[in-house]
């Protein structure tokens, strides 16, 4: 970290040379100013995720956003043995996500969604969820999820006491805007099982 609030530091990221004799390079260089967190390396901000899937260390845009937008979360979903989703959160300023699906462990498509594109914001889709609740209801987690390759939803958890309620609220892309996306992402998604069309529901559980 910079000595003081009026230094920066300059960091550089040295990769070890390996046990077969490859020579030592620099991966990253930062300058570090007041008050600026150590940005970290994809695999030392999720270790255990990547280390589950070694093959998310070889997509350049997942490490890019990592590293770039920080996400404070991750949740993984498994469909099936050989196909699970990994999203990573960015749930602290704007809401993002980055949404990595993965067959047989290796990367097959990713997605990135942001709730500057989408037509129903973070907020809007919380006070859905929370509204015919009762006083004192509180949202527990958030998600985005992608269907059929366009149906953004909002996926809320949301507590009232000893009950908890999982709530979908639609959200659109905006007029003009698109999804980043892998090609055959809608294919991937097709065999998760999903493509339908959505309105706003409640599971009880």
């Amino acid at each position: 970290m910079p000595a003081n609030a009026c230094e920066e530091q300059l960091v550089y990221l040295n990769k070890i040379a390996d046990e077969h004799g490859g020579e030592p390079s620099i991966g990253n260089i930062w300058i570090i100013g007041c008050d600026e967190a150590m940005p970290l390396a994809a695999e030392l901000t999720f270790p255990e995720i990547f280390a589950e899937y070694p093959a998310l260390s070889n997509n350049a845009d997942l490490r890019s956003y990592i590293e770039n937008q920080s996400p404070n979360r991750y949740e993984e979903v498994t469909a099936k043995p050989s196909r699970t989703q990994v999203y990573f959160i960015n749930d602290t300023g704007v809401f993002t996500e980055y949404i990595v699906d993965l067959s047989g462990g290796e990367v097959v498509s990713t997605t990135y969604v942001s709730e500057e594109n989408l037509t129903v914001g973070r907020a809007e889709a919380e006070a859905q969820a929370i509204s015919g609740q009762p006083p004192g209801a509180r949202v527990e987690n958030i998600v985005l999820k992608v269907y059929g390759g366009d149906q953004i939803v909002w996926e809320i958890t949301v507590r009232a006491d000893q009950k908890i309620d999982i709530v979908q609220v639609p959200s659109d892309l905006a007029p003009g805007q698109s999804l980043r996306t892998t090609p055959g992402f809608g294919a991937v998604l097709a065999a998760f099982g999903v493509g339908m069309s959505f309105v706003l529901y409640r599971k009880r559980r």
